[in-house]
């Protein structure tokens, strides 16, 4: 089995006028085909882009900004790759240059670099930008003086991951910058995250969860850990989640924790909702009969990234208050009538 490189630049001289530079690179890699779920797919997505940025951070460059834009572009010609609609080439990169550049007349020049691996093989993003890195022309998209990208990542029937990485010198448009803000709008991702989940509990004949501020803070303080670096995307400290949570209170019986990332975008909940319901581990949280309470955190790392923690907890019913051992007393309107009380002034 082989994995393919492939770069591509360009340079807008005028409207409509670029020069183009494409470089095909081959690299042998022995790997036996397997399954990738899309989970794992937004994590080689995720993983990409923060092995770019890191690359660039040691070369003393600023971060890349993901832009919706182009990550519509990426992913759609990504999809064709991956679906055998299109070689696995630049095929149409110049309408994905001039459509970018229509939406977005700041852009002055772009780079485009794809890849793939087999589904098999471990840590697919790493070794394809060590495969990059070592090519001059897709090390020079990397490294290159570019401000915005957006990566497209899928899997083909043929057992391997795709994955496109466009690269744009210029600034995000204002309609970039509203739809940016919207799809990272942190507190509504968590109300969707609710809302979704819910939706889904219903379809199952489940009870809705009711959110809970100490799930949420304890979900919040777990995706800013993993959105700083400062944690890994896992479950890490979870046995002290839970036992904060028995602190506050002391009915929560069990807990229930689903993780993720995802990139921004208009159906950022929704996918990260679908990719939990199609593993059953994150499914049978969502569907346990016994809890009822939710919290859910959401964070938007500095690459662009957007991490997700949510919390499920079972809580017992309150213990019935003790029985009263006072005197019954009749109820008011049968209650015999207080004589008034006299006060004696002496004369």
């Amino acid at each position: 089995m082989k994995a393919f490189l492939s770069s591509v630049m360009a340079l807008a001289h005028g409207p409509g006028v670029m020069a183009l530079a494409l470089l095909l690179t081959l690299t042998a890699v022995h790997a036996a085909p397997g399954a990738v779920d899309t989970q794992e797919l937004a994590a080689v997505r995720r993983q990409l882009l923060q092995l770019v940025n890191d690359a660039r951070a040691k070369a003393n460059l600023p971060a890349l900004t993901v832009d919706p834009l182009l990550g519509e572009q990426a992913q759609r010609h990504c999809d064709a790759i991956a679906g055998g609609r299109t070689p696995f080439s630049h095929e149409g990169y110049a309408e994905r240059f001039a459509a970018i550049r229509t939406a977005n007349p700041t852009v002055t020049s772009m780079g485009e670099n794809i890849g793939f691996q087999d589904a098999a093989a471990r840590d697919k993003a790493a070794a394809m930008v060590g495969l990059w890195m070592r090519s001059a022309s897709h090390k020079k998209n990397i490294l290159g003086d570019f401000a915005l990208t957006g990566m497209g990542v899928a899997a083909g029937a043929d057992g391997r991951v795709y994955a496109v990485q466009i690269f744009c010198a210029g600034t995000p448009t204002a309609n970039a910058k509203k739809a940016m803000e919207s799809y990272t709008d942190e507190s509504a991702l968590e109300r969707d995250i609710i809302d979704l989940v819910n939706q889904y509990r219903a379809s199952k004949k489940l009870r809705p969860l009711a959110p809970d501020g100490t799930l949420r803070r304890l979900a919040l303080q777990h995706t800013a850990g993993m959105a700083s670096g400062k944690v890994r995307l896992s479950h890490d400290g979870f046995r002290d989640r839970f036992a904060e949570l028995r602190k506050a209170n002391p009915l929560a019986a069990a807990m229930g924790e689903n993780v993720a990332t995802n990139f921004p975008g208009p159906n950022a909940a929704r996918s990260t909702v679908q990719n939990w319901i199609n593993s059953p581990e994150h499914r049978k949280n969502m569907e346990g009969p016994e809890f009822s309470l939710t919290g859910v955190g959401v964070k938007v790392a500095k690459s662009g990234t957007i991490y997700f923690t949510q919390l499920f907890a079972k809580v017992m019913p309150a213990p019935p208050p003790p029985e009263s051992t006072a005197e019954q007393q009749p109820p008011p309107e049968n209650r015999p009538a207080r004589r008034p009380r006299i006060r004696v002034t002496p004369y």
